[in-house]
């Protein structure tokens, strides 16, 4: 027991430190499959049990051969496919073989204990099984919004349930066979198809004011994240100052009601990854102290906290912007006036090459890139008329962009903007 106990931790830490090479993927898989016929052939209702004892190393299976493929090919609707059926199949089997096949007394006392309805433990066990079962199914079929909430309530069962379980019987987290511990890679596995099928943001970004300046590559080099290049046009670098207003903001389909409508101020540069061209952000301005920490801590994103205002006026023909923002004890602000209807920029033209951008870039704490994607439909820009920006970049960026402060902008636009889904790439 002492030397499998060590074997087991060894190889959890090569599992966690080492790319997944096809020798540990399939050792893996033989001990799981191995063990788990020799415990089904001496005791058949293992596979059963109501806490999943050997049904659960379905899902385990299908985690390791998605690792394995995504290390190898990156993300593909096979892999995807594998997670999401893996996951699926969880809520099948424990619906069907537990629930409503083969009943054990200790889920049928289990039941009984906390049963508020006037109707027998064991018909109720039924319904909760077919429930789970329509459950894992859905999973497969649903799409969108549906897809999103019942993957948020699976998530919340596989960490709710093996609380209640433990208050009961707290000696399972500890059971040979892990019926409670392996819901640890479970739900890991249930939050990544998660990510993958809801958008981390969904929000109508409106009026966007794009000013741009062609500045020397050697400003930006040093900040590229791995594996990402500057994305010039005639062999010119730029940076842009954008601010924009945010409305309908939802974080993972929830809207929080203190931060659903609130001006943003950032400053980023353009690069590309292949065929995939976006943006790196050097700084962003939101007036939260909350929405920074979330963004600073959990996704390494330079955000920082500013009171801001924003004013936007419309008529029928003109429509005026204007965003001012505090920081390092100065008061900076950007106006710009334009004239309706907007239009559609032609592809080649710099007003797109500057606003069409659906990626954005970054480095995690451990330096790694990481990447999200952006949703929307073309913007129309404002014809620009007039200009004015009272921005001191000392103040507001730091000594290394003094170069700004008399240079003339490449680029001026004011983007209607549209709905937007932003979606990180797990």
């Amino acid at each position: 027991m002492y030397v499998t106990c060590a074997a087991e931790v060894l190889l959890g830490a090569i599992v966690v430190l080492r790319p997944a090479k096809a020798l540990i993927t399939w050792f893996q898989i033989a001990l799981i499959t191995g063990f788990t016929g020799i415990l089904a052939v001496y005791e058949p209702l293992l596979l059963a049990n109501p806490f999943g004892m050997l049904s659960k190393n379905v899902p385990l299976v299908a985690l390791i051969i998605t690792t394995f493929l995504l290390d190898r090919d990156g993300w593909s609707r096979r892999s995807e496919w594998l997670l999401r059926a893996g996951m699926a199949v969880i809520w099948m089997t424990e619906g069907l073989f537990p629930k409503i096949l083969f009943q054990q007394q200790i889920e049928l006392d289990v039941v009984a204990n906390v049963n508020p309805l006037p109707i027998e433990s064991s018909t109720l066990l039924v319904i909760l099984g077919a429930g789970q079962i329509v459950s894992g199914f859905s999973v497969l079929g649903l799409r969108g919004r549906l897809l999103s909430t019942l993957l948020a309530l699976q998530l919340s069962a596989l960490v709710v349930l093996p609380i209640l379980v433990s208050l009961a019987e707290p000696a399972l987290w500890v059971h040979p066979f892990g019926p409670l511990t392996k819901n640890v890679p479970i739900i890991a596995g249930t939050t990544v198809v998660f990510l993958r099928k809801t958008p981390f943001l969904t929000a109508d970004w409106s009026n966007l004011l794009l000013v741009t300046y062609a500045v020397p590559k050697g400003l930006l080099e040093h900040r590229l994240p791995t594996g990402v290049v500057l994305d010039t046009r005639d062999d010119r670098a730029f940076l842009s100052f954008v601010s924009l207003d945010f409305s309908k903001t939802r974080v993972l389909g929830v809207p929080w009601p203190w931060f659903l409508s609130f001006p943003d101020i950032n400053l980023r540069f353009y690069v590309r990854r292949g065929e995939q061209r976006g943006v790196v952000f050097l700084r962003e301005f939101v007036p939260f102290r909350f929405v920074t920490w979330i963004a600073r801590t959990m996704y390494h994103e330079p955000f920082e906290s500013a009171q801001i205002q924003s004013k936007v006026f419309e008529s029928a023909e003109r429509i005026d912007v204007e965003r001012q923002f505090e920081h390092g004890r100065s008061t900076h602000t950007v106006r710009a006036q334009a004239t309706k209807p907007a239009v559609c920029p032609p592809e080649d033209s710099d007003a797109h090459f500057f606003k069409e951008r659906y990626w954005g870039f970054g480095k995690n704490r451990w330096g790694e890139t990481i990447q999200y994607q952006i949703d929307h439909p073309v913007w129309e820009t404002y014809p620009v008329d007039s200009f004015e920006i009272s921005l001191d970049w000392t103040t507001a960026y730091g000594v290394e962009w003094e170069i700004l402060q008399d240079l003339a902008p490449a680029s001026v636009v004011l983007a209607a903007g549209s709905p937007v889904r932003v979606w990180f790439t797990v």
